[in-house]
C-alpha cells in the first residue's frame, strides 16, 4: 500500500477574541483579517460570509416552546418574570445574556429590545458554551446564542411561529457575518474567504430545492 501524500500546513489559524482586541491585532498586523457580525470600521475592506440566526436556548425540560418576538423583549427587559405567564410551570424566568459588547448582545438591543436596557437580573454567559451549561442546568433559564453553537442539551424556541432550524420560513433574527480587515487580503487567506462563500452559495441553492 502506497504512503498518503502529506498535505501541506497552510497557516491558517483561528483567536476568539473581544471586538477591540481582534481590531487592535489586525491593525498591528498580527492578524489578517476579522469575521465578525459587527459594522466594520470606516474605510476597510469588508466582504459578506453568510448569516447567522440568533436564538433562544431553554432547558430540556421547559414545555414552552414558542414565543413571539414582543414576549422575548419583555423577558429580557425584565418585564416577564415568571413562565406561568407565558403558557409554562410557575416557574420564575433566568434570562443568560451575552457580555457587554458582545455581537449578539448588540445585536438584540436594537433589533429586540429597540433601545432598551436588558434587566439587570440576567446572569452573563461570556461563551456560547457557558450559556448552554447554564440554560441545562435551570429549568428557568433561557439564553441567547448563535445558531450554530446550539447543541442537544437545551431547547430551541420557535419564534414568531418559525423554528430555528427551518430553512424554510424566515427567521426574524439574523446577523449578517462579515469578514473586513484595513486592506484586501491576498493569498491563501483571499482563496479561504473565496471558499466560504463558494460553499455559502452552494448550501443556499440546496436548501432551496
Amino acid at each position: 500500500m502506497g504512503s498518503t501524500p502529506e498535505r501541506p500546513y497552510i497557516g491558517l489559524g483561528l483567536q476568539i477574541l473581544a471586538r477591540p482586541a481582534a481590531l487592535d491585532a489586525v491593525e498591528a498586523g498580527e492578524l489578517e483579517l476579522v469575521v465578525s457580525a459587527s459594522e466594520p470600521p470606516a474605510g476597510w475592506f469588508v466582504t459578506p460570509l453568510g448569516w447567522e440566526r440568533v436564538v433562544f436556548a431553554v432547558h430540556p425540560g421547559n414545555p414552552v416552546r414558542a414565543l413571539s418576538l414582543q414576549e422575548l423583549a419583555s423577558i429580557f427587559r425584565g418585564q416577564t418574570v415568571n413562565w406561568d405567564a407565558l403558557g409554562g410551570p410557575d416557574l420564575a424566568i433566568q434570562p443568560v445574556i451575552p457580555l457587554e459588547g458582545d455581537e449578539l448582545r448588540d445585536h438584540l438591543a436594537g433589533r429586540l429590545l429597540e433601545g432598551h436596557r436588558f434587566t439587570t437580573l440576567a446572569l452573563l454567559g461570556p461563551s456560547p458554551e457557558a450559556t448552554l451549561a447554564l440554560v441545562g442546568q435551570d429549568p428557568g433559564a433561557i439564553g441567547i446564542l448563535p445558531l450554530s453553537t446550539a447543541n442537544d442539551g437545551v431547547a430551541l424556541i420557535q419564534v414568531e411561529g418559525i423554528e430555528a432550524r427551518d430553512r424554510e420560513g424566515r427567521y426574524p433574527l439574523e446577523m449578517e457575518v462579515l469578514a473586513f480587515a484595513p486592506q484586501e487580503p491576498g493569498g491563501v487567506v483571499r482563496e479561504w474567504l473565496a471558499w466560504l462563500q463558494a460553499e455559502g452559495a452552494l448550501l443556499s441553492e440546496v436548501e432551496g430545492e
